[in-house]
């Protein structure tokens, strides 16, 4: 499925849930994304986060919970740090309007 950005991959399940978001940001800055999931019939209450980094600053990790983010009119945002992949895992989808 399209997700409207080159550095953020979307996948939704043939069921319908969950959606997950995969964004990567590669450049030595952080970035603020913001999702809008308003074309879907429904979405979940919150995303769980997951997120890669690669030594920025001695912090290095795979694949760390970063917690849950909640969504408000079916839309979240969250700062994706310099040089991290992060992916997002929203439950409770319902097909596309």
């Amino acid at each position: 499925m399209a997700s409207g950005d080159d550095w953020t991959l979307a996948a939704l399940s043939p069921r319908g849930a969950p959606l997950v978001l995969v964004v990567n940001n590669d450049t030595d800055r952080e970035k603020p994304y913001a999702f809008d999931l308003t074309r879907f019939a429904r979405a979940g209450r919150t995303a769980q986060a997951w997120r890669t980094r690669d030594g920025v600053a001695g912090v290095n990790h795979d694949c760390r919970p970063t917690g849950f983010l909640p969504l408000r009119d079916s839309r979240f945002g969250d700062q994706v740090p310099a040089r991290s992949v992060t992916t997002y895992v929203v439950d409770g989808m319902r097909a596309m309007r």
